[in-house]
């Protein structure tokens, strides 16, 4: 159940980081400190994909600075939402 909720809340952050150049700075920061804490929670025992959460959160609170680059977007969209997909299977 867990893992769905989740689940769930990566759905949200690949909304927020769809829809960034939108959004208000303030919903885009907050999305970015849930990758980087719930990244930070889970990579203390070692988990190199948490450590990609806290890397994803690092890039999405500098979108929110409109520091971004296409390709690296896209590869934080891929990423987040295959474990939106595998935490739903």
């Amino acid at each position: 159940m867990l893992v769905k909720l989740l689940g769930l809340a990566d759905l949200a952050a690949v909304l927020v980081i769809l829809a960034a150049p939108i959004l208000p700075m303030n919903i885009i920061i907050y999305s970015a400190g849930y990758l980087i804490f719930k990244g930070g929670l889970f990579a203390i025992n070692g988990n190199i994909i948490s450590i990609l959460d806290v890397v994803c959160g690092i890039l999405t609170l500098l979108m929110a600075f409109d520091i971004s680059s296409p390709f690296i977007t896209l590869f934080m969209l891929v990423f987040l939402v295959q474990k939106v997909f595998f935490s739903f299977v």
